[in-house]
């Protein structure tokens, strides 16, 4: 008699299981938001070849469409040397020149931007300070390699405070700010610039490999 009771008490407690769980409501699983993927430039994986620099001044034309030669030819050397001392794409700067400013050392934009790599007056400033060159106004950034060292040095920092280059690069445009506020409220970044840019790279680079 004590085991019929016994098993009729475990099955009630079953049955009970089984009842809870049919109305137990379901706990929502909360994925985090999905981040732009992290896209690599050449220089990160791989290194660019040693004449680099000779292949895309083969055809300028071709690699800056609608840009007058005498305009791109001295930048790219510009580029070379300033971007081996930040340790920044070459081929990225140059992405960045065609898209900001299409090589035009005068350029300024309806923001106030200016130069080849249209840097902001206040952030140019300070660029200038910390890497202990004299101010002397804004004019300065008509200079095209005082701009293109600034603008460097620029994109060094933002890949360094981003650790994406997508990041870096919508920084660059909308300012580290705004994409920290976008990336921390719901995980996504613009991609709108970063993809312009991408686009001149990847024109390079299939140059520079071929």
């Amino acid at each position: 008699m004590r085991w019929m009771v016994r098993s009729f008490a475990v099955a009630t407690v079953v049955c009970w299981m089984l009842v809870a769980g049919l109305f137990a409501r379901p706990v929502p699983v909360t994925l985090p938001e999905r981040v732009a993927p992290k896209r690599v430039t050449l220089t990160a994986v791989d290194r660019l070849p040693a004449d680099w620099s000779r292949r895309i001044q083969s055809d300028l034309r071709g690699a800056f469409p609608g840009v007058a030669v005498e305009q791109s030819r001295p930048v790219v050397a510009i580029v070379e040397r300033h971007a081996r001392r930040f340790r920044v794409d070459p081929l990225m700067v140059l992405a960045v020149v065609q898209v900001e400013s299409r090589f035009d050392p005068r350029a300024v934009s309806s923001q106030g931007a200016m130069g080849l790599m249209q840097l902001q007056s206040g952030t140019a400033r300070d660029l200038a300070m910390d890497l202990g060159v004299q101010w002397t106004g804004d004019d300065l950034l008509f200079d095209p390699d005082l701009n293109v060292m600034l603008g460097c040095a620029y994109l060094r920092r933002l890949i360094d405070r981003f650790d994406n280059v997508d990041a870096a690069l919508a920084a660059y445009c909308s300012g580290p700010t705004l994409v920290e506020a976008r990336r921390d409220a719901n995980g996504k970044i613009p991609l709108g610039y970063s993809d312009r840019v991408w686009d001149v790279l990847r024109t390079l680079q299939t140059r520079v490999l071929v």
